[in-house]
């Protein structure tokens, strides 16, 4: 992974840390505004923190990026139907401030 790709990612996670520690959500819009950067950016940064997070057992961090006329994310839900309440329990059951930012 090249430096301005780490610098991004490591950004993004402090921003879905921050999401989930609220409770909330963010668009994939609001990311890249955010960021300023563009939308595919974001999604390849997101695909990022989904590997991560699925490679080291941690709940779907990035479930919190919505598309953005909907509350949840769009390729969860057609992936997973059967596993969406599970996840997200996961999500907001997690203490996510024990987690170091793998990215930084």
């Amino acid at each position: 992974m090249d430096e301005k790709t780490r610098a991004l990612t490591s950004k993004l996670w402090a921003l879905l840390i921050e999401t989930a520690n609220n409770n909330d959500s963010i668009t994939i819009d609001e990311v890249a505004k955010n960021m300023n950067i563009t939308v595919d950016e974001a999604e390849k940064i997101r695909i990022v923190i989904r590997d991560y997070c699925n490679n080291n057992q941690l709940p779907l961090i990035t479930l919190l990026i919505t598309d953005p006329s909907e509350k949840i994310n769009s390729e969860f839900l057609k992936a997973n139907r059967n596993r969406i309440g599970q996840e997200f329990f996961a999500l907001n059951d997690f203490v996510w401030s024990e987690v170091e930012n793998p990215f930084e």
